[in-house]
């Protein structure tokens, strides 16, 4: 399997093919991909975030199911509808509010 800074930097580098095969990829190192999640989560950049909310929704973890509901609230339309999508297989109490609030987008 490739290194993991080398998947997340294939996940951020703007090529939506190769992207989707480093969060294939992403997906089977589990938890110890959450860390670099975060950070890309973070980032300024909305294609780095969106691409690792799309990351996070194939952790089962409780940090990515915090990071999903906080992307509910990113400034980017397209960010929060990939964190939408991604709550819809795992429903949560906490985050009820925020998915409510965002139907009218």
């Amino acid at each position: 399997m490739p290194e993991l800074s080398s998947l997340i930097d294939d996940l951020a580098c703007g090529d939506d093919v190769r992207a989707e095969s480093a969060r294939v990829s992403l997906a089977a190192c589990g938890s110890a991909a959450l860390p670099a999640l975060v950070r890309l989560a973070q980032s300024p950049e909305i294609d780095r975030r969106w691409w690792a909310v799309r990351c996070l929704s194939d952790q089962h973890h409780a940090q990515a199911d915090q990071l999903l509901v906080g992307a509910l609230a990113d400034p980017d339309l397209s960010v929060r509808q990939a964190a939408a999508l991604a709550l819809r297989d795992r429903p949560m109490v906490t985050a009820m509010p925020q998915l409510v609030s965002l139907l009218g987008h």
